[in-house]
């Protein structure tokens, strides 16, 4: 929230959660009698992208760290 009012942040949060709320129970409703083959389907991938996705925080720490170092600074 870098200097971003407090009921805008608040209502398109709201928007948001509620369209991915709305997906997720449509999917989950027109889905919900084949979830062991999409799971089973879904699984090798879903892997993948928390794999990727612990990569890029990683990356993020390392390139936070090397940067203040440079300015000086030494960050936990």
């Amino acid at each position: 929230m870098n200097k971003m009012p407090l009921l805008s942040f608040l209502v398109l949060t709201a928007l948001g959660s509620s369209v991915w709320t709305t997906v997720l129970t449509l999917a989950g409703y027109h889905f919900g009698k084949n979830y062991e083959v999409i799971e089973t389907t879904l699984a090798p991938y879903s892997k993948i992208f928390l794999l990727l996705a612990i990569a890029m925080i990683f990356g993020w720490i390392i390139k936070r760290r090397l940067a203040s170092n440079k300015k000086g600074n030494i960050s936990p």
